[in-house]
This record gives structure tokens, sequence and C-alpha cells, in this order.
């Protein structure tokens, strides 16, 4: 046992905490167990144990939904926590129990069942403007399936929805409540909403990233069973206030100063033929076949272009074996005069870029008659 400066034991702290909580055990006898639809509702008075703190907010998920329009889902816990005692004979001028300044009472220590837990997460209704870039575009957020408006704010999730988390027992001891039982305890919620950007302004065309913060609060709640008893969701008889924030990051694509699908997709043919047709032996030679690839991209993008064949050693054309003593050139082009096997920075535009590509046939030894067959592949990168 360890003694402090002055010789005495540290028991006697010990001892006056034991005293304290015996004290409190000793005030008037805890009432039976009861429900909840009982012991919340006392001379007219209504009761319910809320907590604004122990919420948190994970797995961030944005997809582009089109129209400017961006969905976005997470995670929501709530730790079950302490929670604070609230008293109203109104249903709507809920205030803590423990402060109050009128003559309302406050019911005695009970053990109560039969309780519902509830948890509403709101988010700020309102406009704003963000930076884009060099210009500024509006986003405003849609409240999803969970919720709806409320006030100044709308409901992003909202128990009901989901259906109630069903407490079997909760000690009261106001001002505060703890939970018996951990049903509702670090559950997770899915919650959603939607962001749409609209009105850009003075932004170029391109890809940026676009962080937005959104204002939000939650509050849980232990209540009697019953759906939309004591206006649950509320405290004070106001909206829940916004004690947190959430920054979400946003992928936005700006074509011609919309907002349009962040993800560039492009797509081509699956085969293009370079027919050569019929020829004598003496004809072979220099022959050239020529058609272009037709790439169609939802957006202005860049690309490359490879062309590889049996053999790449050379820059300038990739070689194909055609049998018979006859070999092609393969190369493409952007201009119909510069050929090669590799293009780079070939501008897309949005809707279809077509590159040009030929096949040139040489025949360096004896040629011998009989079909001429071989392939190359083309590769187009973008970004």
């Amino acid at each position: 046992m360890k003694n402090n400066a002055k010789g005495w034991p540290a028991i006697l702290v010990l001892s006056l905490f034991i005293s304290a909580m015996m004290l409190l055990h000793t005030k008037t006898a805890r009432a039976a167990d009861k429900p909840c639809n009982q012991g919340m509702i006392v001379g007219g008075v209504n009761y319910k144990a809320t907590s604004l703190g122990g919420i948190s907010m994970s797995n961030v998920v944005v997809t582009w939904t089109g129209g400017g329009t961006y969905h976005i889902t997470m995670n929501v816990v709530a730790n079950q926590g302490l929670k604070k005692w609230y008293s109203s004979t109104t249903r709507s001028d809920w205030q803590d129990a423990g402060t109050r300044t009128d003559s309302m009472t406050t019911p005695n220590y009970t053990r109560m069942g039969s309780c519902s837990s509830g948890l509403v997460v709101a988010a700020q209704k309102t406009t704003t403007g963000v930076p884009i870039g060099s210009g500024t575009g509006i986003v405003s957020l849609i409240a999803g399936p969970m919720g709806g408006n409320k006030g100044n704010n709308f409901v992003l999730y909202d128990e009901r929805q989901d259906g109630f988390i069903s407490m079997g027992q909760i000690d009261a001891a106001p001002p505060y409540a703890i939970g018996v039982t951990k049903e509702d305890d670090n559950v997770i919620r899915k919650i959603s909403f939607d962001a749409w950007f609209y009105n850009l302004s003075g932004v170029a065309d391109g890809n940026y990233t676009v962080y937005v913060t959104v204002p939000v609060g939650a509050t849980t709640t232990w209540f009697p069973d019953g759906n939309g008893y004591n206006y649950w969701w509320a405290t004070a008889g106001r909206d829940i206030p916004l004690n947190y924030s959430i920054t979400v990051p946003v992928q936005i694509r700006s074509d011609g100063g919309q907002p349009v699908d962040p993800d560039i997709s492009c797509s081509m043919p699956g085969a293009v033929t370079l027919a050569h047709g019929t020829l004598t032996p003496s004809a072979i030679q220099n022959s050239t076949a020529a058609s272009t690839i037709s790439v169609t991209c939802n957006s202005a993008a860049t690309g490359t272009v490879q062309i590889t064949g049996d053999n790449n050693s050379a820059a300038a054309y990739a070689t194909v074996n055609l049998g018979h003593g006859v070999t092609s050139s393969v190369s493409a082009s952007r201009d119909n005069v510069n050929w090669s096997r590799n293009l780079t920075s070939v501008p897309l535009v949005k809707g279809t870029t077509r590159v040009n590509i030929r096949s040139v046939l040489s025949a360096p030894g004896e040629v011998t008659a009989g079909a001429l067959k071989g392939s190359a592949v083309a590769i187009i990168r973008y970004n």
C-alpha cells in the first residue's frame, strides 16, 4: 500500500468513495421494475433519455448518378454511452430534467424494460458555392430515402424507416440514464443522400476533386415503444443541433460548363480489316491497304496508340508475317503523313476520333501462291 507525503494511507480516499456510493444506494428504495410506457409517463409528465454525442461516421462512398448528381452513402455508429433525462408536459418543451427551473418533478430511480432506441441523423439544408478549379459551382444536398425535410435541416437517417431497436432494460437515475442491456450499442446504420452540382461558372473543362463539407448532427434516444412517441427525435423542441461535420471528396468533371460523368470511357471496334485484295507477285512490294480505327469517348481525353505484331523492334512499324514469303509493316498516324508504331498525346474528342492505320507489304525473297493472313493488335490507352 502506497502512502502519501504526510504518511496517511491512500485507503482514506477509497473509504470516502465507498461511503458516497452507500449513500446513493441508501436513498429512497428503487421502485420496482416497470415498462417504459409507465416509467416514462409520470403524473402527466413525459420523459425520455437522449444523447447528442458518441456518433461516428465512416466508409463514405460517392457514386455518380447523372445530371450533376452524386449519391453518397456512409455508415453511422452510435455508441450507447450515457444519456441525459429530458422532461416535458407538452412533448415540445423538452428540457434537461436535471436543470429545469420550473416545478416539474422527476421519477424515482428505477429500472425500466420494453423500451425503444431510435437514432436520427440530420444535415444542414443549405445551398452553398464551392470552388471548382478556377471557377465555382453550386452544391445542394438532397435528403435520401431514410429521411425528409425538418425545419431548416433535413433528415439523413430516421430509425423509423429501418425499425426501432428494442432495449431490454435501462436504468434511469435522473438526470442520467444508462443501458443495462446493450442491444443498440455500436450498431451500424446505413445512411444515404445526394449532392447536386449545378450553375458551374468559370470552370474550365477537366477533372477536379471537390471537397464538400456537410454539417451534421445526431441524436439517440430511449423512449417507450410506439412510433412517434414524444417527438423523440427532437431536443428542447427544436431541430437537432449540428455538432459534427463530414467532408466528402467528390470527383467532378466539367464539360462545356456542365458537370458530367467523372468516369471517362472510350470504346472502339473489336477488329479492323486491312484488305490488300488479289495481288500478283510483282504487285506485292509496297502494296498499301489503309483504314481507320474509330475511338468513341464520352468526354475529351488524351490517348496513346500502340501497334504490336510478330516483330516490334522497329520504331516506325510492327512487322507481321503473312506467310508465302510476304510480310506487312503496320503503323498508325494522326495526320496520314507521319506514321509510327507508337503515337503519343493523341487528342480524343468527345464523340468519335478516327485514327489512321495502314499495312505496307514487302517480299524480301521468293513469293509463293496462296492466301496471305496475319494479325496485329492496336492498343489505345486514355486518361
